[in-house]
């Protein structure tokens, strides 16, 4: 298990601005935690409450979405209404035509040890360059307001219709209209509402909390492709093959109510070919 350490704490804002906590923690060689695993240290544990001083915290889980029905587009930008500072995610160009739809990219380094997400700033703009696009995902189905979703596997982000509370799985989703920046976690007091939920809505000069891991900060153990959430299955074979391929039919189980039927009927035969050749 990865060893975390405390980059910076809440404590009334004296916390790291988002570009503050992606420098600094590039320059360490350390991984912010992402979204997924500050879900296992509010929600699914009790770890949250010997780090309390942390909170509200940054999680190392980048996202860029616009409003409901309109095409991402080459660019997502995002105003900070505090400073003026404009920030921008160079959308790919295989889905400069989605709509209603998140793309998300977890801090860490490629495997040359090079950052991937390395903030780049030019008076009032700063832009957000991602160095393999690849491991940039698109995840459909992104709802265009507050309220409980069903959060995603792989990254935690609520996706699809309005469940109930009551389900456990449920998560609670914060946003604007329009974002470029990094999720936040831990956000108000500690009630399991605000422990559930999933925050973009905070402007990136607030400064919060963070907390990083110097070990498995490289990318490269076996995972899922991020046009898997459109249908296109591609696994990395640097790791457990069979796992891989459970990991990855989850996924789509899970995009399911947003994968049209061609699109989900293609992929599950996909599977069904891989299966019947690993049997032999």
């Amino acid at each position: 298990m990865a060893t975390v350490t405390k980059l910076a704490q809440y404590d009334n804002s004296k916390g790291l601005t988002q570009k503050e906590a992606i420098s600094t923690a590039n320059r360490m060689n350390s991984r912010i935690l992402s979204n997924k695993e500050f879900d296992g240290r509010l929600v699914l544990s009790d770890t949250w409450k010997s780090e309390k001083e942390v909170y509200p915290a940054w999680t190392g889980t980048l996202v860029a979405f616009k409003g409901k029905d309109e095409k991402l587009g080459d660019v997502v930008k995002y105003t900070d209404s505090k400073t003026n500072t404009t920030y921008l995610f160079e959308v790919p160009k295989e889905y400069q035509k989605e709509r209603n739809a998140i793309l998300v990219v977890n801090h860490g380094f490629l495997a040359s040890g090079d950052a991937l997400i390395v903030p780049n700033e030019k008076g009032s703009i700063v832009t957000y360059d991602i160095s393999d696009k690849s491991q940039v995902a698109l995840l459909l189905g992104f709802p265009s307001s507050d309220g409980w979703y069903s959060a995603d596997n792989k990254f935690g982000i609520p996706l699809g219709n309005g469940i109930s509370s009551s389900n456990t799985d449920a998560r609670y989703l914060y946003k604007v209209q329009n974002y470029v920046g990094l999720l936040a976690r831990g956000y108000g007091n500690f009630d399991i509402l605000n422990r559930r939920s999933v925050v973009a809505i905070v402007r990136p000069s607030d400064r919060f909390g963070v907390l990083i891991s110097t070990e498995d900060a490289k990318m490269g153990a076996a995972t899922l492709k991020p046009e898997a959430a459109k249908g296109e299955i591609t696994i990395v074979a640097n790791g457990d093959f069979k796992a891989a391929l459970a990991e990855a039919k989850q996924e789509v189980a899970n995009a399911a109510a947003v994968l049209k039927d061609g699109v989900l009927a293609k992929t599950q035969e996909f599977f069904a070919k891989i299966e019947a050749q690993l049997k032999e």
